[in-house]
């Protein structure tokens, strides 16, 4: 996985994307970690499910193009994966796996409609809930 120069205190997953445009919420969540000059990381995977789950193209574009957004590929160092896998079990979603893990290394915050998915493959990850319809 990559490093950055700045930490990375949230990751959006593919519900956060989805949201993104439509949620007060996450505009204010992306505004604090940028204010405290962290990073946030967007996994390439995420964005390919949001962009089948018919997010709109164009603010994911615009969501990339500020300044501590980071597009990252959790999955770049497979043999990190597969040992995390081997503690946790292959059982899990490779992606949602990933993102854990990515969570777990920064030290970051998962931005997540559906926590449980993440939790459930390891308790210690920290998950924000985004409720649902993404209206505040």
């Amino acid at each position: 996985m990559s490093d950055f120069d700045h930490p990375v205190q949230l990751i959006l997953d593919a519900s956060a994307l989805a949201a993104y445009g439509n949620s007060e919420t996450v505009g204010e969540l992306l505004s604090e970690v940028e204010e405290e000059d962290h990073l946030i990381a967007i996994p390439q995977g995420s964005l390919a499910q949001a962009l089948g789950a018919n997010a709109h193209r164009g603010l994911l574009a615009l969501l990339l193009e500020r300044d501590r957004c980071v597009e990252v590929d959790p999955m770049e160092d497979w043999e990190e994966l597969g040992k995390f896998l081997g503690l946790v079990g292959t059982a899990h979603d490779l992606h949602d796996a990933a993102i854990v893990l990515a969570a777990v290394r920064y030290k970051a915050y998962i931005l997540t409609d559906r926590p449980s998915d993440y939790t459930r493959i390891f308790k210690g990850v920290r998950c924000i809930k985004l409720e649902a319809p993404w209206a505040d």
